[in-house]
């Protein structure tokens, strides 16, 4: 995995299949199940920004 080779902790990787249930494209074409195979990455900068601010550098 190339998240890994870029130093990833695998142990902070989590895969979850969705199957059908949610679709983005219309599965009935190769364009559409193209669409639908897809890897999606969450948002994290409002976590990291607000743990951030959170910490005290006086301490």
């Amino acid at each position: 995995m190339q998240l890994i080779s870029l130093g990833i902790d695998a142990g902070r990787l989590t895969a979850k299949g969705y199957g059908e249930t949610q679709l983005i494209a219309d599965n009935a074409t190769p364009e559409g199940r193209t669409n639908t195979q897809r890897v999606e990455f969450p948002d994290l900068s409002d976590l990291v920004r607000s743990n951030y601010e959170n910490i005290n550098i006086n301490n």
